[in-house]
């Protein structure tokens, strides 16, 4: 399959299994560039500002969406950005079955260096979980090119409530 979808190439497979009790996503697709920002909220979408929080929400976290389908997907991207942050090279693997989540990003390219990331999330249990691992080593990347991208996020969690830091964990439903 090739498709172009907002100014990105993406070529693979994917395959969509309705026979099942829920819909069942397999799939490998290679993409260029991806730009998440155009598919998130931003200050400018008319919604009122909300008073910042201090610590984590105390909301619960709804991961009903996590029993909705199973997937099998592996994403090459060239170039991700999401906000401010900018991603070269990235791979992902996402492993989604009956409630149960797993995500792995590797190789993440950032800022001349690479890492890897990890995110589990099990809502098939009475008390849904999340672990997120990362590799805490990540090498090779330029000190001033993370120092500017730290300097934009702080200035942007100072004025975006959604992107201040919190302390805590959520609890989850």
């Amino acid at each position: 399959m090739r498709l172009r979808l907002d100014g990105a190439n993406m070529t693979g497979t994917l395959a969509i299994d309705t026979s099942g009790e829920v819909p069942s996503l397999t799939g490998a697709l290679s993409i260029d560039r991806l730009d998440l920002n155009p598919y998130l909220a931003s200050p400018a979408s008319g919604r009122p500002a909300q008073k910042a929080e201090t610590g984590w929400s105390k909301k619960p976290i709804n991961l009903a969406l996590l029993k909705k389908a199973d997937a099998r997907l592996a994403l090459d991207v060239g170039a991700l950005r999401l906000r401010n942050l900018r991603l070269g090279k990235t791979g992902v693997r996402v492993v989604l079955t009956g409630g149960a989540l797993m995500a792995r990003l590797d190789p993440i390219t950032l800022y001349g260096g690479t890492g890897r990331a990890e995110l589990d999330v099990d809502d098939r249990a009475l008390l849904p979980r999340s672990t997120t691992r990362s590799n805490s080593s990540v090498w090779g990347c330029s000190r001033s090119s993370m120092m500017h991208w730290a300097s934009i996020e702080s200035k942007a969690q100072a004025h975006s409530p959604s992107m201040s830091p919190r302390k805590g964990s959520a609890p989850m439903r």
